[in-house]
């Protein structure tokens, strides 16, 4: 399955046998034929799941998301406010961007120059990637983008 979708399929006859050997993935016959990619989300089960199961864990937002709090501040480089409509840039260190847009209740600006923000990601695991940097950038002021400290992500 990828993404939710059957790929492929192998019969298997015969019982697996027990080992006290560790479990491996991304490799072929030991040390050999490394796999060059990203495997996550694994699981080991007792039995075969069904179609049904596999799609139920696969859209499971619950278990399938991280959250990201951060305080927006207005600093006042522009006479007028910079809107209530932004998109969060998600820099990931695995190399995955995503982009999650938000909207403030009110515009930020002179007259409300603090947001709090709670923004949670559904579908990624954090195993997808530590978060190395966030971007955020208004939607209605383009070119109005500022990166988070280290400290906040």
């Amino acid at each position: 399955y990828v993404d939710g979708v059957l790929k492929a399929t192998l019969n298997f006859v015969g019982s697996i046998r027990s080992t006290t050997q560790s479990v491996r993935t991304s490799t072929w016959g030991g040390t050999s034929d490394m796999f060059n990619g990203t495997i996550d989300e694994v699981r080991i089960y007792n039995r075969a799941l069904t179609p049904s199961e596999i799609q139920t864990l696969y859209s499971d937002t619950s278990t399938n998301s991280f959250n990201l709090s951060f305080t927006m501040l207005y600093t006042g480089r522009l006479s007028k406010s910079i809107g209530k409509d932004f998109t969060a840039h998600i820099f990931l260190t695995n190399g995955t961007v995503i982009d999650k847009t938000f909207t403030l209740p009110e515009p930020l600006g002179v007259t409300n120059a603090q947001a709090n923000v709670n923004l949670t990601i559904n579908g990624y695991y954090p195993s997808y990637g530590l978060i190395d940097k966030v971007i955020v950038c208004s939607v209605s002021c383009p070119g109005i983008c500022e990166q988070l400290p280290k400290a906040e992500c």
